[in-house]
């Protein structure tokens, strides 16, 4: 995989994408990549993150960010560069969409999402969040992004969504990284967005009265109390797009 150096990045003429700012990373991009340099690693996260992007560098897919270079800095890792994909967060889309329209664009990246999953059966993209997918409605497209910290060749995810960590700690379950976990993130996060609530704050009584509202949620009646258990063991979940259809 390709190095180059930290300070042969003129910072000067990249933007900032100050809309995805963390804890862990600062993002810039021309118009041709994204620069993501990585902040508050200690020295083993950073050798753990490079073995990661390493490793989803070799994946190709073009519904996936794949990462491209390594960024170095006086010999040490401390980042990566990555293609830039065209388009707005699935977050952005939403708020400016149906829950309807939403529900058939969630459809197309989860058939995307299964495609990389059958493609790569050890891939775990674990961080699956409103913000780490990309729409180009222009080209009705949509793109995987930040895969660099994927679980790939028995090695865990370095991250995962909120929702998805919120649902395991209630049931003490701890999290192993498998395809059948992006599956409930998906899932999970879809709910948060109709509830506008965490996924076990949300009773069955509220649930049958959003059909009323919904009425293509009533489809999910079955997966919704599968999940409600509080069971330690986290059930198979199927993919979006096999519990709602167009």
């Amino acid at each position: 995989m390709k190095e180059i150096e930290l300070t042969s990045i003129n910072f000067e003429t990249l933007k900032k994408f100050e809309d995805i700012e963390t804890q862990e990373s600062v993002v810039y991009h021309d118009d041709k990549k994204v620069y993501k340099l990585y902040k508050n690693f200690n020295m083993y996260d950073l050798i753990i993150r490079e073995m990661h992007v390493e490793e989803t560098s070799k994946i190709t897919n073009f519904k996936m960010a794949q990462p491209l270079e390594k960024i170095i800095n006086n010999c040490f890792f401390c980042g990566c560069t990555m293609e830039l994909k065209e388009g707005i967060t699935l977050s952005k889309f939403e708020q400016n969409h149906s829950i309807g329209e939403l529900k058939d664009k969630l459809i197309d990246i989860s058939e995307g999402l299964e495609e990389i999953h059958l493609a790569n059966k050890g891939l775990v993209l674990g961080d699956i969040n409103y913000n780490n997918i990309i729409v180009d409605e222009a080209n009705n497209n949509f793109s995987f992004i930040d895969i660099d910290g994927a679980g790939i060749k028995k090695m865990e995810p370095m991250g995962i969504p909120f929702p998805l960590y919120e649902y395991l700690e209630l049931r003490n379950s701890s999290y192993k990284g498998k395809q059948n976990y992006d599956r409930l993130a998906f899932l999970l996060a879809f709910y948060y967005t109709v509830f506008n609530k965490s996924f076990d704050d949300v009773s069955e009584e509220e649930f049958e009265r959003k059909t009323d509202e919904i009425p293509f949620l009533n489809r999910s009646r079955y997966d919704f109390k599968v999940l409600k258990k509080k069971n330690k063991t986290i059930k198979e979940v199927p993919y979006f797009h096999e519990i709602f259809s167009k």
